[in-house]
């Protein structure tokens, strides 16, 4: 009797590996939390990453390391982060479904394991949780969970009023943003280049077919054109993603369109524009988080793809520090910073 080894080059040892993958990706993919929450774990890296206050920020949960279990088991949080003032924190992502409402849960055998991690890397444990319902981030250290339990005694609570008192996300660079309405993108057509087909008149217009080519796209606060570049990107960012209610309308003369209208304004009871000069259009990390559903969900929310490539900086980039030296500005912005109490 004979005997050999076999190695992961040899065909059948392939195919065993190939199959243990394959029934680990179908399970992993036929749970619709778990994809959701692989999901926001990346949109919270890509909005990190798009903020770009840090000076180092990377994924800790991957990898073999060995401990020292005589003070406990520990548990790796999904990220590091070492700040723009080089304080340490290690993070963990938690997705809160909509039907979760105001309201989530730790497990605490869970979040004891991580702050041990922490503390034996010299690093805060935050908890980073989106509130998918609200489209709201926040970030807050492990002990204000504390304290807090639910019936079982093995979860603590967490609600989102204490989550937003608490939150820490201004110390990623995010912030909440104002402006002035009605902010309009109108993009003009070319009409010597357009042409009709279909009806004669547009009396009906599901059964009229236009087609025309783009003369320019022009950019308006209250009215006002925008003309420099920097804020024509703000004000294109703001209009798509902001929180504002966004309708577009078409111009016609003469049965040819003239210009295709993106008009955003607040709806009436959250317009304080009359009161306080300017109207909260929403922070920069549900802005962005905004436009990540739009390129990872379906109009049902259904997932459409995992994870997005950021661009570094830039969310900083479209609203420089130097914004307000402007003295020609003609899109207005105020900028509000929450400083969370030191835990």
């Amino acid at each position: 009797m004979s005997s050999r080894n076999t190695t992961l080059g040899d065909f059948q040892r392939r195919q065993q590996v190939v199959e243990m993958f394959s029934k680990g990706l179908d399970e992993s993919l036929a749970r619709d939390s778990r994809l959701h929450g692989v999901r926001v774990q990346n949109m919270f890296y890509a909005l990190v990453v798009v903020l770009g206050q840090f000076k180092l920020f990377k994924v800790e949960d991957s990898g073999n390391f060995y401990f020292d279990d005589s003070a406990g088991e520990v548990a790796l949080p999904d990220f590091r982060l070492v700040d723009a003032d080089g304080e340490q924190f290690v993070i963990e992502v938690k997705n809160v479904p909509p039907s979760s409402a105001l309201e989530t849960t730790v497990r605490k055998k869970m979040l004891l394991r991580q702050r041990r991690y922490a503390q034996l890397t010299y690093a805060r444990l935050l908890y980073a949780h989106y509130w998918s319902g609200f489209n709201l981030w926040t970030l807050i250290d492990s002990s204000i969970l504390d304290g807090s339990k639910d019936d079982s005694e093995s979860n603590l609570r967490l609600s989102l009023p204490d989550a937003m008192k608490a939150n820490e996300m201004s110390r990623l660079g995010d912030a909440m943003i104002a402006t002035r309405s009605p902010l309009t993108m109108q993009i003009r057509a070319d009409r010597s280049r357009g042409r009709k087909h279909g009806r004669d008149t547009i009396d009906d217009l599901e059964k009229l077919e236009v087609s025309f080519s783009i003369s320019d796209v022009r950019y308006f606060s209250e009215g006002n054109l925008i003309e420099d570049e920097v804020e024509r990107n703000l004000a294109h960012f703001l209009v798509f993603f902001g929180r504002w209610e966004t309708r577009d309308s078409i111009e016609f003369d003469d049965d040819m369109p003239v210009s295709m209208s993106f008009v955003s304004r607040p709806e009436p009871e959250e317009d304080t524009q009359s009161s306080q000069g300017f109207t909260n259009i929403g922070t920069l990390s549900s802005m962005y988080s905004t436009a990540f559903n739009v390129k990872t969900l379906d109009r049902d929310s259904q997932i459409t793809g995992l994870a997005e490539q950021p661009k570094p900086e830039f969310l900083s980039g479209l609203l420089p520090g130097e914004y307000w030296e402007r003295d020609s500005r003609v899109l207005p912005i105020w900028k509000f910073v929450q400083r969370a109490p030191e835990p």
